[in-house]
C-alpha cells in the first residue's frame, strides 16, 4: 500500500499518478508546452551603476511571484539571449525554501538572466505565460520544489532537464485565458488588501514612536505637585552612593580623604530641550549603579539549548523591550559565569541594549525567568538605581530622540556600526519624579497593549491573505474559477496536434542563455535523445528528484 501524499501538488513528476482533471483538460509536461528551457549565463563582472544590461538573478524574482528590479546588477555583454514578452523565469538555484520562485515577463526587454535562472520560452497558442508561471509558482508555495530539489552546500537546485519533465494541468486555451483573467482580478483585490494592511502597520509603528516621545517629554499623564522633584531624589541617591564608597574604603582600612572619588558626569544641558516642571536631565551613569559591556567566552564554554546560566546575545534583544531568549538559547556553566564572565553578570531588572549593528537600537529588560544571566561583548547593561524604574529607562532607550543622539556617536567599520560604552554612560536621560514615572509606565503599558493587540490582528490577516493567495490558485487549477465551454478544443487534442506538428523534444533544452557563437549553428536535439532524457528523469517514488545544476 502506497503512503498518501501530504497534499496534491499542482506540479507532478513523470512517475506520479496524475489526479483527475476537469473535462477537456490534460496533464502536460513543461517540454510539451515549451519551445526552449535553458538557464542563463554566469558573470562575475557586474556593476550597480547601470552600465550594460540588467542581469536578472534570484533576488529579482520575489516570493510573491513577481519580477523586481529593486536590487539589480548590470553586465556588459555583446551577444546574449534577451528576455521577451511571455518568457517564464524560474529560479533554479537558491536556498532550499526559495528554489522554485517563478514569474513571467510582461513585455519585450533588454534583460539578460543568470545561470541561477531558467528561462521557459513557450510554444505559441498552447499555454498562456501566466498559466504556466502561476502553476509553477503554486508548486513553489505548496512545497513541491522544496521536497524535490537537489541539495548542495548551503543551497539547492532544480536542473533544467528535470524541470522540463514536470507536468502541470493544461486547460483549453480559451479557458486558460478566462481563468488567468479571473486570477488577476482576485489577486489584484488581494494585493489592495495587503497594501492596506501594510499601511496599518506603518500607522501602528508611528503610534508607538509618538507614544515613546510623549512618555519621555511629560505629555502622557497629569503631573502631581506633591511629587518629590527628580533633582532632589537624584542628589540624594548620588550622596548615598558616595557615602557607600567611603564606607567601603574604611571597611578595607583606607582613608577616604586620601582617595579621589570620581563623580558621575552630568549631561550637557545646553544642547537638550526643556523638561516639564519637576523633571531633570541626568546621565546614564548618574541614574544607574553600573553601565558595562559583556564578554564572550570561547566557543567550547557555551552550550546551545540547555545549561546552568542563560547567556544573552544580540539576536535575543528586541525593539519592544522584551527579551526573546527562546530564540536559539545559549548557556554557560556557573563556573564560567562566576569567573571568566564575572564582570558581565546580569540580574532581573537590568536594561540591555546592543552596541554593535546594524541594526542598532534593540532594547530589552532582563526578566525574572532566571535569577542570574550573562551576556556577550556586543551588549551593554544598565542597572537602574533607586531613582529610576527599569521600564522608564527602557522607554527612554527605545525613544527615537535618544536613539538619534546615541547613534550620532556610532563609528562605522566595514559595514558594521559600533557604539562606545562611554557614549552609553554619558547618554542623557529625561528623569521624571519617581511617582510620575510609575504613572507614565502604567499608561504606556495600557496603550502599548492596545497597539500590540491591533498588530497581532493585522499580522493574522497577513497570514490569512497568503492562504487566500494559495486558495485562489488552487481553485484556478481545479477549474473552479471560470465557466467551461464544451465546444472549445480540448487540451488533449491541442497537445496531440502540437506533438504531431513539431515533436515535444526538439530543441527544448539548451545548455546556456548565450546566443550561439558566430559561424556556429545550434544543433537540434533528436527525438531519440529527448526520449532518453525522459527515461533518465523518470524518478522512482521516494527518490530525491533533480540532478546536478546545468
Amino acid at each position: 500500500m502506497t503512503t498518501p501524499r501530504r497534499h496534491v501538488s499542482v506540479v507532478i513528476k513523470p512517475s506520479d499518478e496524475p489526479p483527475p482533471l476537469p473535462r477537456g483538460w490534460a496533464w502536460a509536461s513543461i517540454e510539451d508546452v515549451a519551445e526552449r528551457v535553458n538557464p542563463g549565463f554566469p558573470s562575475g563582472k557586474h556593476n550597480k551603476e547601470g552600465i550594460g544590461v540588467p542581469h536578472l538573478r534570484p533576488m529579482n524574482v520575489t516570493s510573491r511571484g513577481e519580477i523586481s528590479l529593486t536590487d539589480t546588477k548590470y553586465v556588459s555583454v555583446d551577444a546574449y539571449d534577451r528576455l521577451r514578452a511571455g518568457d517564464v523565469l524560474f529560479n533554479n538555484t537558491n536556498s532550499p525554501s526559495l528554489v522554485g520562485k517563478t514569474a513571467f515577463v510582461h513585455s519585450d526587454t533588454q534583460w539578460a538572466y543568470s545561470n541561477h535562472m531558467t528561462r521557459i520560452r513557450l510554444r505559441p497558442c498552447v499555454a498562456e505565460p501566466a498559466w504556466v508561471a502561476n502553476a509553477l509558482y503554486l508548486g513553489f508555495i505548496q512545497g513541491f520544489f522544496l521536497e524535490n530539489c537537489t541539495h548542495h552546500v548551503n543551497q539547492a537546485s532544480i536542473a533544467s532537464r528535470f524541470l522540463s519533465t514536470l507536468r502541470i494541468p493544461l486547460a483549453p486555451l480559451p479557458e486558460q485565458r478566462r481563468i488567468v483573467a479571473k486570477i488577476e482580478e482576485l489577486l489584484s483585490q488581494l494585493d489592495a488588501a495587503i497594501l492596506a494592511l501594510n499601511r496599518a502597520l506603518v500607522s501602528l509603528k508611528r503610534s508607538e514612536a509618538s507614544l515613546r516621545y510623549a512618555a519621555c517629554e511629560g505629555r502622557l499623564v497629569a503631573q502631581d505637585a506633591n511629587d518629590e522633584p527628580a533633582r532632589l531624589l537624584l542628589e540624594r541617591i548620588l550622596a548615598e552612593r558616595r557615602r557607600g564608597w567611603e564606607a567601603d574604603l574604611r571597611a578595607r582600612g583606607k582613608d577616604p580623604n586620601r582617595a579621589e572619588y570620581k563623580e558621575p558626569s552630568p549631561p550637557n544641558r545646553d544642547v537638550l530641550p526643556e523638561l516639564p516642571l519637576g523633571w531633570c536631565w541626568a546621565s546614564a551613569e548618574q541614574v544607574c549603579e553600573t553601565v558595562a559591556s559583556g564578554a564572550t567566552p570561547p566557543a567550547d564554554k557555551m552550550a546551545n539549548g540547555t545549561g546552568e546560566i542563560p547567556f544573552i546575545k544580540v539576536y535575543n534583544l528586541t525593539f519592544d523591550g522584551s527579551l526573546a531568549f527562546e530564540d536559539k538559547p545559549t548557556f554557560v556553566s556557573k563556573h564560567t559565569h562566576l569567573n571568566l564572565l564575572g564582570r558581565s553578570r546580569s540580574i532581573p531588572g537590568d536594561v540591555l541594549t546592543n552596541i554593535v549593528g546594524p541594526p542598532l537600537g534593540k532594547v530589552s529588560v532582563v526578566p525574572d525567568t532566571y535569577a542570574e544571566w550573562n551576556m556577550n561583548q556586543a551588549v551593554v547593561l544598565f542597572r537602574p538605581s533607586a531613582c529610576i524604574e527599569s521600564g522608564h529607562l527602557c522607554s527612554v532607550l527605545l525613544s527615537p530622540a535618544t536613539q538619534r543622539r546615541l547613534q550620532k556617536t556610532a563609528k562605522a567599520t566595514a559595514g558594521q556600526f559600533n557604539l562606545a560604552v562611554t557614549a552609553c554612560r554619558t547618554m542623557a536621560i529625561p528623569l521624571p519624579p519617581l511617582p510620575e514615572q510609575r504613572r507614565i509606565l502604567a499608561e504606556t503599558d495600557r496603550r502599548l497593549s492596545l497597539i500590540r493587540k491591533t498588530r497581532s490582528v493585522v499580522e493574522a490577516n497577513f497570514a490569512r491573505a497568503e492562504r487566500l493567495r494559495q486558495a485562489i490558485l488552487d481553485c484556478a487549477f481545479k477549474g473552479r474559477l471560470a465557466p467551461q465551454n464544451p465546444a472549445e478544443e480540448s487540451a488533449y487534442v491541442l497537445l496531440e496536434r502540437v506533438k504531431a506538428s513539431c515533436g515535444t523534444a526538439d530543441g527544448v533544452l539548451q545548455r546556456a542563455g548565450r546566443a550561439p557563437a558566430k559561424g556556429r549553428k545550434s544543433a537540434p536535439r533528436s527525438s531519440a535523445a529527448g526520449s532518453r532524457a525522459g527515461k533518465q528523469n523518470s524518478f522512482r517514488p521516494g527518490r530525491p528528484a533533480g540532478s546536478k545544476p546545468q
